[in-house]
């Protein structure tokens, strides 16, 4: 039979930030795959440097992406400004989220954007270098003292060896923060809270185990990254996420490394949760083909093969 007559199509634009060429590769496959099933659509993936401020200017020119992805620390000010389509009744399934994945992208009890992917924070530590100090390997009752104690024996300045190495980060001193029972702001974001003294107890800890020598910065010891230290045997522990795991196995596939969760401070347990999700903009001008796609690509099909890469962790429960 001859083919149904093919209609004008519509374009979308897929904004988003560039990360590793196996993550930009493999994200193409997936909207390839979605082209080839929707023919009356056409995505195009537009991946642009200086991000927040290509969007902030094509949201202002009412030139808005069809898709573009918002970082759940601005999703407030974009969903403030009027700037986000209300997805509360077109995301398919909004139940298989994990709840504060969800909850990070609702407001006023509507849920505007699906999270894509998440990533966490936690302890990794080099297995030789443990061995060789005779220490046992970092457990789940980990204390803040137990990181330290264990921070000051491996630590061998004369092989440019240190306990740990980090940097003045606030996405990993945040995760102290939590640990140590403080808070940046009150519970309706009303009110600053991060001036106390819980918040001075966790810079206290952080920042000493850099000043008593137990933890240097990445750019001390010659390396990029906290990661590119741990690989290459400088640190014997890193707080990181689970973007660490594909570039170790790339880069350093025989180092012999554990993973635990972040130790526990005063207060408890704590780590940071770092999601990005799928908006519309709230002018958009085709917003029923943009949730299809938006319903795709943060669906179980598409979210399976971008979390399969082992990048980051899906979003969705039933995954």
């Amino acid at each position: 039979a001859p083919a149904a007559a093919a209609g004008p199509k519509t374009e979308l634009v897929l904004m988003g930030w560039s990360s590793s060429d196996a993550e930009n590769v493999r994200l193409q496959q997936i909207v390839d795959q979605y082209n080839a099933a929707t023919p009356n659509v056409n995505v195009t993936l537009s991946q642009v440097p200086d991000y927040d401020t290509k969007l902030q200017v094509s949201l202002a020119g009412g030139s808005a992406p069809d898709v573009f992805y918002v970082d759940s620390f601005k999703f407030l000010d974009l969903q403030n400004a009027e700037a986000l389509a209300n997805g509360n009744d077109q995301v398919k399934d909004p139940a298989d989220f994990v709840p504060n994945l969800k909850a990070a992208f609702t407001k006023d009890g509507q849920f505007y954007c699906p999270p894509k992917d998440f990533s966490t924070l936690a302890l990794q530590y080099n297995k030789d270098l443990f061995d060789a100090a005779g220490l046992a390997y970092p457990t789940p009752d980990w204390s803040w003292q137990d990181m330290e104690d264990a921070a000051a024996k491996l630590t061998d300045k004369d092989k440019g060896v240190y306990g740990m190495v980090v940097n003045p980060d606030m996405a990993r001193w945040l995760a102290f923060l939590y640990q140590a029972g403080g808070s940046v702001y009150n519970e309706d974001a009303t009110k600053m809270t991060i001036n106390s003294p819980e918040a001075k107890a966790a810079m206290d800890f952080y920042v000493g185990l850099v000043t008593k020598g137990y933890a240097a910065q990445s750019s001390d010891v010659s390396t990029g990254w906290p990661g590119e230290a741990f690989g290459q045997g400088k640190a014997a522990m890193v707080v990181e996420g689970n973007w660490i795991m594909s570039y170790l196995t790339d880069q350093f596939p025989d180092l012999k490394f554990g993973v635990a969760e972040l130790p526990a401070g005063p207060k408890g347990k704590a780590t940071m949760a770092f999601t990005v999700c799928y908006a519309a903009p709230a002018s958009g001008k085709h917003l029923a083909e943009s949730w299809d796609f938006i319903n795709y690509i943060a669906g179980p099909e598409g979210m399976k093969a971008w979390s399969d890469l082992g990048l980051a962790m899906p979003t969705r429960q039933s995954l």
